[in-house]
C-alpha cells in the first residue's frame, strides 16, 4: 500500500484534524509535516509515494524562506513522477513554482467563504467533462495565469481557475478545501454561509477529489 505525505502549510494552528480525517477515511499510511515550523527535511527522510499540500495564513506574495524550499522540493518530487495534490495554498504555491500568477480576488482583501460549485472542463484522473463538484471555500488569493504546461481542469463562476492538472506531471489542484474537517468548517467558515444541503455535498465530494487523487497514485 502506497504511503501520502501530507504538507500542513499551517502558521497558526495546525491543520491535525483535516489530516485525521483522511487517515479515519481512506485507511492507509500518512505522514504529517508542518514545514513552515520544521522545516522540509523530514518530509525528504520519509520518501513518500505521493504528496498532498494544505492551505496556510500566508500567501505566496510573502516569499518566505519555508515557501521556496517546499516549491522546489515539490517541483522536484513531480519531475521524479511523484504525484502532488495542491490545495488552497498548494494550488496556489505549485501555480507559482511553475511560472504562473497568483493575486488577490478583491482590493479590499476579504474572503470568499463557504461552499462553492465548480464544473470539469476536461476529461482527467478519472475526473469527466462537464461534471460538478461542490467544495468549502475560504481563500482571499486566486490564481490569474496559470503555466504554459498547465491544464484548466475546472471552473465556477466566483473563481476561474478553480481546478488545475498538468499536461505530463501526476499533479492535480483545488482552489477549494476537499479535506476540510467539521473543526475547519465550524471554526473558519459562519454558519450563515452555509445550507445543510450544501454542507453535506462538500464534504460528500470533497471526499470524491481526494480519492480520485489516490486512486491516481495507485495507479502508478
Amino acid at each position: 500500500m502506497k504511503t501520502l505525505s501530507v504538507i500542513d502549510c499551517a502558521v497558526k494552528i495546525a491543520s491535525n484534524n483535516c489530516f485525521n480525517r483522511l487517515v479515519d477515511e481512506f485507511e492507509r499510511p500518512f505522514h504529517f509535516h508542518i514545514p513552515s515550523m520544521f522545516g522540509v527535511e523530514s518530509i525528504k527522510r520519509t520518501k513518500a509515494d505521493a504528496h498532498i499540500i494544505f492551505g496556510s495564513y500566508s500567501n505566496v506574495f510573502e516569499k518566505l524562506a519555508w515557501h521556496k524550499e517546499l516549491a522546489d522540493l515539490m517541483k522536484e518530487e513531480l519531475l521524479r513522477g511523484v504525484p502532488v495534490l495542491g490545495i488552497c495554498f498548494g494550488h496556489q504555491l505549485m501555480v507559482d513554482a511553475f511560472g504562473g500568477k497568483v493575486g488577490p480576488i478583491k482590493e479590499d482583501m476579504q474572503p470568499l467563504q463557504g461552499t462553492r460549485e465548480f464544473k470539469i472542463l476536461e476529461d482527467k484522473f478519472g475526473f469527466k467533462k462537464d461534471e460538478s463538484y461542490e467544495v468549502f471555500v475560504l481563500h482571499r488569493f486566486e490564481v490569474k495565469e496559470i503555466p504554459e504546461d498547465f491544464i484548466h481542469l475546472g471552473t465556477s463562476n466566483d473563481c476561474k481557475y478553480d481546478a488545475l492538472s498538468h499536461k505530463t506531471l501526476p499533479f492535480m489542484s483545488f482552489q477549494g478545501h476537499p479535506e476540510a474537517s467539521d473543526f475547519f468548517v465550524n471554526k473558519g467558515i459562519p454558519k450563515n454561509y452555509l445550507t445543510d444541503s450544501k454542507e453535506k455535498r462538500s464534504y460528500e465530494n470533497g471526499l470524491s477529489i481526494i480519492r480520485k487523487f489516490i486512486e491516481m497514485v495507485d495507479s502508478l
